[in-house]
């Protein structure tokens, strides 16, 4: 577990005052001055604080000031959330930002010159998954807020069908494969689809390098479904189990989790402060471009789902052709929840495509996520893995 101790980054929390945590559902402090973190974290140069510097170039002795979450809970039986409460996160949220789509932005997450992503901190979810070479890519669902721009945007892939259906969700993409193209057209109406060659729902950086330069502009996509008629709430979207407390039947403490790809390695810590994961990626802090702010989330899920590879072609370099996976989110399969420094052992469910992943632990009752955002990784079996280069793990070593 020696990555963390490589990291570019320096990192350090501050000891401070924060309140304590409610001892009941819907009894969350209300934080106050002296509820924050002062972490020193990597700056985006090229900002009013940073002129001379080169646009793009990071600046390593930033400090940035965190605070704990602002949350209003709300008590509810699972599955039964009201209409002013955002059912992809468990929080109150005014009713009238709920009166639209969902919306499914997919973003790069390699290679590494991508990060940090524009609006990622926004997302109420986060799904990872893996594509060509072992890397991954991100598929970013937005439903209680609305980034200045999401990106970079780039190519769709199977799995992006799968998603938009559970959410009953827009799309926006940049391109794609064939099959994937195929796929996308057949199960999703069109009218929710927006690609890249639309003029007002996408921009270019062009201080950025192609083809990572473009951004999904989210309020403009909203607007663009609301005048094709596509943008109104979706009549069924029950979301998942929410509880403020951490359920009872932990199996271990987690205040470190690893999820290693091929390619690439995501590392969550858990702040106790913060009470939220720090996600670092491929031993470097991983930011928002958009806040500068490290990804933080309530929920890590680990998604444990058969990968099947096809004859759809979605890379050629080098005379070598890639192809792409086939991903199985449809029935159930084991599933790993970490929240609050904790690891839980449980099972994912999905009867039918038009419905969401839920979470059921080893009783097969519900499996309660923290109220917050989520970030769920899809990885293969146990017994797909390459055991050299792929895993999952956990411990308790938390920060250093």
């Amino acid at each position: 577990m020696g990555m963390r101790r490589k990291t570019t980054w320096f990192l350090t929390l501050a000891t401070i005052l924060c309140t304590a945590i409610g001892s009941a559902v819907g009894q969350e402090p209300t934080p106050t001055e002296d509820d924050q973190v002062t972490i020193i974290v990597p700056k985006l140069a090229g900002t009013a604080e940073s002129p001379t510097s080169t646009p793009g170039e990071i600046q390593p002795t930033a400090t940035a000031t965190l605070r704990a979450p602002i949350r209003e809970i709300v008590q509810f039986e699972p599955y039964q959330i009201p209409t002013d409460v955002n059912p992809l996160t468990g929080l109150r949220t005014d009713p009238a930002i709920l009166d639209r789509r969902p919306l499914v932005i997919k973003v790069s997450n390699a290679p590494a010159s991508v990060r940090p992503q524009a609006g990622l901190g926004s997302a109420d979810v986060v799904i990872e998954h893996i594509v060509e070479s072992g890397l991954t890519r991100l598929s970013a669902v937005f439903y209680g807020e609305t980034p200045e721009r999401v990106g970079s945007v780039r190519s769709a892939r199977l799995i992006d069908t799968d998603i938009v259906r559970m959410y009953d969700a827009l799309l926006a993409y940049s391109g794609g494969s064939q099959g994937v193209r195929d796929d996308i057209y057949w199960y999703i109406p069109y009218r929710r689809i927006f690609l890249d060659g639309a003029t007002t729902e996408f921009v270019r950086d062009w201080d950025v390098a192609a083809p990572h330069n473009l951004y999904a502009l989210p309020a403009e996509i909203w607007e663009g479904a609301e005048r094709l008629g596509e943008r109104a709430r979706p009549e069924d979207i029950h979301g998942n189990a929410f509880r403020t407390l951490p359920p009872a039947g932990a199996q271990e403490s987690a205040s470190h989790v690893e999820v290693k790809h091929v390619s690439l390695i995501a590392e969550w810590f858990y702040d106790a402060e913060l009470r939220q994961y720090l996600r670092f990626t491929d031993g470097e802090m991983h930011l928002d471009a958009l806040s500068g702010q490290p990804l933080a989330v309530e929920n890590v899920l680990v998604v444990y789902a058969y990968h099947e590879l096809t004859d759809i072609v979605e890379d050629v370099w080098n005379e070598q052709v890639s192809y792409g996976h086939r991903i199985s989110l449809l029935q159930s399969g084991d599933l790993l929840l970490f929240r609050d420094g904790q690891v839980y052992r449980g099972r994912w469910s999905r009867p039918s495509a038009s419905e969401q992943l839920r979470f059921y632990d080893q009783e097969n009752l519900p499996l309660y996520l923290k109220p917050g955002s989520s970030w769920i990784h899809i990885v293969r079996l146990p017994q797909q893995m390459r055991s050299d280069a792929e895993w999952v793990r956990w411990d308790d070593e938390g920060l250093q």
